[in-house]
């Protein structure tokens, strides 16, 4: 039996929207079509669900054969923890002053700016990491993001690299396009 023949018709539909929005998310890049270049992200956390369908239908059929289903249950709990952490990532991100302080430099950024145009948005799903440490007096830290710019005429990716020492605001101190 195929692998195709063995999934649900469900699962068929992930894997099959999973690959549509990577394919046309990465196409975009390509392509300069700037359009909903986050379906790159989108696609890989659909593709994240289809995957643990795809090993809940292996353990189901393992399963039924009276056999051991140990690696599909710990490749199922992986991949949720994974979407889990994405998913607090992506509500928790945007809402820091490290992404605050990198917006409001593209939105003044004047090489960018003309590149660009008018700065009109930036991606729903930012990505990066942040570490801050705090103390009685202070609180410093680095962080280092990758967001998309939306701007009148292209999208651009970025990834933004911040400090904050003690007793300051965030800053920007390197910029980089990412291709």
């Amino acid at each position: 039996m195929s692998f195709l023949n063995q999934q649900t018709t469900l699962t068929k539909v992930f894997l099959i929207v999973a690959i549509s929005f990577l394919v046309y998310g990465y196409s975009a890049r390509i392509f300069h079509i700037y359009f909903f270049w986050e379906s790159v992200f989108i696609g890989w956390m659909i593709g994240f669900v289809a995957a643990i369908a795809v090993l809940a239908g292996w353990a189901k059929r393992r399963k039924l054969l009276h056999k051991k289903r140990i690696l599909q249950k710990v490749g199922i709990g992986l991949l949720c923890f994974i979407l889990l952490a994405q998913t607090i990532f992506l509500v928790l991100l945007p809402r820091t002053d490290a992404y605050a302080a990198a917006k409001k430099y593209f939105r003044r950024d004047e090489n960018i700016k003309n590149e660009l145009g008018e700065i009109r948005g930036f991606s729903i799903v930012p990505a990066g990491s942040i570490q801050v440490s705090s103390s009685r007096d202070s609180t410093v830290g680095e962080a280092d993001l990758i967001i998309i710019v939306k701007g009148e005429r292209k999208f651009r990716r970025y990834e933004v690299d911040l400090v904050k020492e003690a007793a300051t605001d965030w800053r920007v101190y390197e910029v980089h396009e990412l291709r």
